[in-house]
């Protein structure tokens, strides 16, 4: 579709998700049409956030609108927008942090995330038996680790899709159920940390919630402290304290005795935090 000059191109990805795809010259500084709480706003007007985006933010509005006239009837009558963006020049995960690795998981929109900052991306699918699926994503980590790998990132949306049920006991048994295929962990010879994205609560009113979630480091030569339980209120006492997201993976090259020491430059790449693998020596002659 074509609105004022832009071209407006849908595609699918999965569910209810899809990517659109602005071109012509669009400004990505827009406001989410979005609210994600349909019971008090079912669809937001787009608004610029400079005025340089004004034009797009109307030719995104006129798309919404057109949208709902041709899918009235349907089931699903609007698409809401959300997290505008546009690629933009990035440090690789090995230019910012020093490391080689991979992300291993189901979502076509991580392992593109993970593709864009130059991590290798397998797909390891989800089914109705996330004890199967954690297992072979152990599988993986000891076969990535063994070709040389030095970051595996794995994925595991069970518990959040249990969360999403908003049915206590299925999140109990389903964490239950993949906390016992947690022991073959390589804790003896790698930096394993075990958290969540977020916290996904199961009584009806809440999506998603700001609640801090459990977070679990071990490893060779990590301090151990007096936490016995894996839960957000044992957790809340452990010596990591309350991290942010940006704390991670500067913990982790710690424990892994690889972080870049503050104030340290030894790379030109922006947000770098650990010991550099790409380095430009000097050569004497």
């Amino acid at each position: 579709m074509e609105v004022d000059g832009l071209r407006f191109s849908l595609a699918h990805t999965r569910r209810g998700e899809a990517v659109l795809r602005v071109e012509g010259g669009a400004d990505d500084r827009v406001t989410d049409t979005d609210a994600f709480f349909r019971d008090r706003h079912p669809v937001l007007r787009p608004q610029a956030l400079v005025p340089e985006a004004e034009s797009t933010a109307r030719a995104a509005e006129q798309w919404t609108r057109t949208v709902i006239e041709r899918l009235e009837g349907e089931r699903f009558n609007v698409i809401t927008l959300k997290w505008w963006g546009r690629p933009r020049p990035v440090p690789s995960f090995e230019e910012r942090h020093g490391l080689r690795g991979t992300f291993v998981g189901e979502s076509a929109f991580l392992r593109g995330l993970a593709r864009c900052i130059g991590l290798e991306a397998i797909e390891e699918p989800e089914s109705d038996d996330p004890r199967a699926d954690l297992r072979r994503r152990l599988e993986r980590i000891d076969e990535r680790l063994a070709a040389g790998d030095e970051f595996v990132f794995v994925h595991l949306k069970a518990t959040d899709m249990a969360g999403h049920t908003k049915d206590p006991s299925v999140k109990r048994a389903t964490i239950e159920a993949l906390d016992a295929e947690l022991g073959s962990l390589p804790t003896d010879r790698a930096i394993v940390a075990v958290t969540g994205d977020h916290a996904t609560p199961t009584y009806p009113d809440v999506i998603h919630s700001g609640d801090p979630v459990p977070f679990l480091l071990a490893g060779p030569g990590v301090r151990a402290d007096a936490v016995q339980s894996f839960g957000e209120l044992e957790c809340a006492a452990g010596i990591l304290g309350h991290l942010r997201g940006g704390d991670v993976m500067p913990v982790l090259l710690n424990a892994a005795d690889r972080p870049l020491f503050a104030g340290s430059r030894p790379t030109a790449f922006a947000g770098a935090d650990g010991y550099p693998s790409l380095l430009e020596p000097l050569r004497i002659r």
